[in-house]
């Protein structure tokens, strides 16, 4: 005959095990949580960082009457090696010709659209 006391340490151990297991998710949870605010964080100052970018391009170019798009992509290109954005991966910035008019500037990071502007547009 089993004494009492194994089944209730028995039962006890099963308790510690669980509460154990739960702190693991919980830990798991709070990292995974941390981990993708410090990527959303991430993206924000380089969104920031890309608006400076377009900013400045757009002063320098106000100054021009008419701009071509081979002067938009060099003066936003010698923006984006000025600023601390150059040194972030995969980041591209890309001028076009805009079907409403104008000319259409984009920062671009690997995954995502940083920031947009229209130069020139009516």
């Amino acid at each position: 005959m089993r004494r009492p006391s194994c089944r209730r340490h028995g039962a006890l151990l099963i308790e510690v095990v669980c509460g154990l297991g739960l702190l693991g998710l919980v830990l798991a949870g709070v990292y995974a949580g941390l981990h993708v605010s410090e990527d959303a964080l991430r993206h924000h100052v380089r969104q920031r960082q890309a608006l400076d970018i377009l900013d400045n391009a757009v002063e320098r170019l106000a100054a021009e009457a008419p701009v071509s798009r081979q002067r938009c992509d060099a003066v936003l290109a010698e923006e984006l090696a000025r600023s601390p954005l150059a040194e972030a991966p995969g980041v591209t910035a890309a001028c076009e010709p805009d079907p409403a008019g104008g000319i259409r500037c984009r920062l671009h990071s690997p995954t995502h659209l940083l920031a947009e502007v229209r130069i020139g547009a009516p």
